[in-house]
Formats: structure tokens, C-alpha cells, sequence
């Protein structure tokens, strides 16, 4: 993949006429399998591959991407996206593409040899698990679905980045609902993913199950105010909207965070703190550059209540006079579709020494929430829900 990136790269200096240029390619190979109704439904494997590229012509900015990976149909790419340049207004600001780092962290616990040659037998044997785990006559299995990735990710740009990485991953998901006595419960959703190993079927299976009977006889509650205690789906549907927009260093430049010019300010609780663990072992979203070739890292957003800094890419880092903190992610799907983003790697609030149980046991009355709906309708500027 490499050599195919610096083809583009080479192509669009020498060729096209470009001032500056970067590909990011990506390849993914997998195998899922499908349970409908409580029935194994269908497994397949596949894989999908393309290249986004783009490129600079006199601060001038153009990207153009491709799943047909042909020299003609990949060169034809570069001279679109050329081509998309010119037509671009002129960014006096644009800082240029990133330079070479000299290292880059060594992430773990995100490639496993395993999950990489798993195949569709090893697949039907895990959806078989998960139908004997199935053992409440009052639980029906409506839909599950699991699989398994192998991702490989590649950038190169004219001003000397060129790395490589693997990563793989797994996922499963569960649609479960609970019937007795002529009582439905709504639909449960669990899910549970991880980049070395299996998802715990067992476990999962069981929070579903657990969820889906405890909502059998729901009961109606006084309107009013009380306390509330957010599980962490709930609080991650919340935040995503709300608090992580907040945090990101484009909105702050841009003048849409409430937290522009309050660095060094509390800004929140002292008991809370928020990391963007970019070289989290094992996490969801941990690699050792991100999607501009960029290195990952720790970043301190939140310390004891104290706001001490944004996450940024090199473009809005720039604008910011500061360093990029390596969090630009192309967002789409598939990847290689979009230009990067600022967005986080890993979000992570630092845990308490409160067990769950004890919060609990300290409310007289109150609301666990496990999850929430519409919070993709928040005001991330207010941060109103």
C-alpha cells in the first residue's frame, strides 16, 4: 500500500502539478456471520480497499478518493482531485501538510494474529455459542450479528511521512426482547467490542438478558427533578454530542465552545478528568498515527475540574499557534471517502473509588440510565439536552 500511496504522491508533484500531496489508503479484509430470529442466517467474508487523496495547488485545497485501484483509474483520481484544487478558494492560512516524525509510540494490544485468519467456520462456531447461550424461554434472540477485521492502514505525503500499521479487530451485537404473561419488552441492544481476542459471549448475552426482563413491568414515575446516575453507554451518547464537541480544538477556534478562553479555568467538577488516550492499550480506536501521519498520543484535556488544553489536527493546531496533539480522523465509511477531521481516539474519563453499588445505596430515590434517546439532537454549543 505504500508503494501505491507514494505512486500518488510522485504522480501528483511531477505529473499533475501540485504544490503538495498525501494519500491515505486503507484495506480491510473480514469475516461476519448473522442470526435472525434465533436462526444463523448468513456468513461471508470480503474486502474492501480505496485511497483518498489530497492535495495543495497554491494554498488551494482539493480531495478526490477511489475503491478502483487500476494505475489509470488511480492517476485519473489524482488529476481530479488537481483539478478540484484550482477550483478551491486560496486558504492563505493552510500551514501545509504534517512532516515526518522520527518515532512513533508503540501501541499494544491492537493486532491479533488470531482474529486476523479467522475464517467462516470460526465464525459459524462462535454464532453457534451465542445461540446455546440463549437459554430463557422468556428471551427471544431478534438479531445478532458478529465478525471480525483485519484493517491496514497506510499515509504518504510530499513532505516525508510514509507508515504502515495493522490493526484488527472484533464485534459482536445483540437484539434481544423479553416476553411473560402477555408483557413485551422493548428491544435490547448490547454490543461489545475488542482488537485482540473475542468478544465475551457469555457476558453479553447475560447483560442483555438482565436488561431486557428487569424492563418487563416498567413503572411510572413522578415528573419532577432527581438525582441520576449515567451508565457509561448513556454518558458517551451524551457526551458525544455534547462535551467532546465542546473539547475540540476547531469549535474553540472557531468560537463555538464554551470553553474558548478558559484555559487554566475549572470548568467543571474537581472529581473529573478527560484524556484523549490516543496510545490506549488494546483501545477501540488506537493506533500509532493517525489519519494524516500524524504521531498519537496522551493528551490531558481535563485535570481535576481544570481545563488544560483542546485536541487538534495540524491545520486547526496551526490556527490555534500551537502543535497538533495527532487527532485528525476521517470520519466517513469507508475512511478513505473524506478528508480528516478533528475527533477523539479514545475518550476517557478517569474512574472514581465509588463502586456502582454504593452510589446507588446512597439515593433515596433516583434514576439509573443506561442509555439515551435523542441525544444526537443536543446543543453542542449550550451543551442542552
Amino acid at each position: 500500500m505504500t508503494e501505491l500511496s507514494s505512486m500518488v504522491v510522485k504522480r501528483a508533484l511531477q505529473v499533475h502539478g501540485a504544490d503538495e500531496a498525501e494519500a491515505f489508503a486503507v484495506r480491510i479484509r473480514g469475516v461476519n456471520s448473522n442470526i435472525k430470529l434465533g436462526n444463523l442466517d448468513v456468513t461471508s467474508s470480503y474486502e474492501e480497499a480505496g485511497i483518498g487523496i489530497r492535495v495543495v495547488v497554491d494554498k488551494r485545497v482539493g480531495f478526490a478518493f477511489t475503491n478502483h485501484l487500476s494505475f489509470e483509474q488511480v492517476d485519473e483520481t489524482v488529476r481530479r482531485a488537481v483539478t478540484l484544487a484550482r477550483a478551491s478558494p486560496r486558504n492563505e492560512r493552510w500551514p501545509g501538510l504534517p512532516g515526518a516524525y522520527s518515532r512513533y509510540a508503540h501501541v499494544r494490544g491492537t493486532y491479533d494474529e488470531k482474529l486476523a485468519s479467522a475464517t467462516s467456520e470460526d465464525l459459524i462456531s462462535k454464532a453457534k455459542d451465542l445461540l446455546h447461550e440463549i437459554s430463557d424461554p422468556r428471551i427471544t434472540l431478534v438479531r445478532a450479528k458478529l465478525g471480525v477485521a483485519t484493517i491496514r492502514r497506510a499515509v504518504v505525503n510530499s513532505n516525508g511521512v510514509c507508515v504502515v500499521e495493522d490493526g484488527t479487530v472484533s464485534y459482536l451485537f445483540v437484539n434481544v426482547v423479553a416476553g411473560e404473561a402477555g408483557n413485551v419488552s422493548p428491544g435490547v441492544f448490547e454490543y461489545s467490542f475488542r482488537r485482540c481476542g473475542f468478544p465475551d459471549v457469555t457476558k453479553v448475552v447475560e447483560e442483555a438478558t438482565w436488561k431486557a426482563l428487569s424492563s418487563l413491568k416498567p413503572v411510572k414515575i413522578e415528573s419532577g427533578t432527581c438525582p441520576v446516575i449515567l451508565a457509561p453507554k448513556a454518558c458517551w451518547s451524551l457526551f458525544r454530542y455534547t462535551l467532546s464537541q465542546a473539547l475540540k480544538g476547531d469549535n474553540a477556534v472557531r468560537g463555538r465552545s464554551p470553553y474558548c478562553g478558559r484555559l487554566g479555568s475549572r470548568v467543571m467538577d474537581e472529581k473529573l478528568s478527560i484524556i484523549d488516550e490516543g496510545t490506549l492499550e488494546g483501545g477501540l480506536n488506537t493506533w500509532s498515527f493517525d489519519d494524516e501521519g500524524v504521531a498519537t498520543q496522551r493528551t490531558v484535556i481535563v485535570s481535576r475540574g481544570v481545563l488544560k488544553g483542546f485536541i487538534y489536527d495540524t491545520y486547526w493546531a496551526s490556527l490555534a499557534g500551537t502543535s497538533s496533539t495527532g487527532n485528525a480522523w476521517r470520519l466517513e465509511h469507508p475512511s478513505y471517502t473524506g478528508a480528516p477531521q478533528v475527533d477523539f481516539s479514545n475518550f476517557v474519563i478517569e474512574p472514581g473509588d465509588v463502586k456502582l453499588d454504593a452510589l446507588i445505596s446512597e439515593l433515596k430515590e433516583g434514576l439509573l440510565v443506561d442509555d439515551l434517546q435523542g441525544a444526537h439532537s443536543s446543543n453542542p454549543e449550550t451543551g442542552e439536552f
